[in-house]
């Protein structure tokens, strides 16, 4: 009797050990299936975040008159060339490989609509810049980025610009080389230095910007675009684009006193409420 009391309850012991083995390997399946979901969520948003820059770049020229559109764009493979390594730079950070990421975005979690319409988000807004359409700009603006701040952030971006395009200006002259936007090799670096987010990057640095979530240049833009229903910083930002327009013609234009429109860039802007923070 005792005998089979034991050997019940040794079979009982067994079948909850199975069980509770059964159970928390189901449990580590389960964590791994969700860490592998948002891997796949977190690439996304990085991914969206690092190709805004380039989409607006794309957008930018194509819509450019000169600039044929769609696929007869004389840009699009460098473009596609330039995609691509972000793309292959961002999932590698995750551990991720491009080739089969498009089926494991829509196939693989297709029922997982955050994931699907985050892959669709993305294609869209690539075809979109192809089209000349930009990327959408709306997001939150961070509650240091007053509008005081985004007139200095963008003086600051403006001035970095510049100073980058009066080095490659000075690098033509040097050259001899022509620094007319009719030259197609000196407009293309022209345009490069305009859209190049390298030359923002301090800017961005020095207002906190840099490690956010949403790319800088997208919170700059909405900043702009948000600030602008108020009077007094629309009367300091169209001062300031007029400035920056100067130093710009200024240089085309081979002026010896460029650097001083440079340098004025940002200045005498005294319409600014300081307090102004949203409109």
């Amino acid at each position: 009797m005792f005998d089979k009391i034991f050997k019940d309850e040794k079979n009982t012991l067994i079948v909850g050990a199975a069980a509770a083995a059964f159970g928390f390997g189901a449990l580590i399946v389960g964590f791994k299936a969700a860490e592998k979901r948002n891997t796949h969520i977190q690439a996304l948003k990085d991914l969206k975040k690092e190709l805004f820059p380039l989409l607006s770049e794309i957008a930018a020229a194509s819509a450019e008159e000169t600039t044929p559109g769609n696929n007869s764009n004389p840009y699009k493979k460098s473009y596609e060339e330039r995609l691509n390594d972000i793309k292959v730079h961002v999932l590698k950070a995750h551990g991720l490989e491009l080739e089969g990421f498009e089926k494991t975005c829509l196939e693989d979690y297709k029922r997982n609509t955050k994931i699907v319409d985050k892959y669709i988000s993305i294609q869209k807004s690539i075809e979109h810049a192809f089209q000349g359409i930009a990327p959408e700009i709306s997001c939150h603006i961070p509650h240091h980025l007053t509008g005081e701040a985004a007139l200095e952030l963008q003086a600051a971006v403006h001035k970095s610009v510049l100073i980058k395009l009066h080095e490659e200006v000075s690098k033509f002259k040097n050259q001899g080389k022509s620094t007319k936007l009719d030259s197609a090799r000196f407009a293309n670096v022209y345009y490069k230095t305009l859209w190049s987010y390298d030359a923002k990057k301090q800017a961005y640095i020095d207002k906190d910007l840099d490690e956010l979530e949403v790319s800088a240049d997208q919170i700059r833009l909405n900043a702009i675009e948000t600030y602008k229903k108020d009077e007094s910083f629309r009367e300091d930002l169209e001062e300031l684009e007029e400035q920056n327009t100067r130093a710009v013609q200024a240089l085309l234009h081979g002026d010896r006193d460029a650097f001083i429109f440079i340098e004025a860039v940002g200045t005498n802007l005294g319409h600014l409420n300081k307090s102004t923070r949203c409109c």
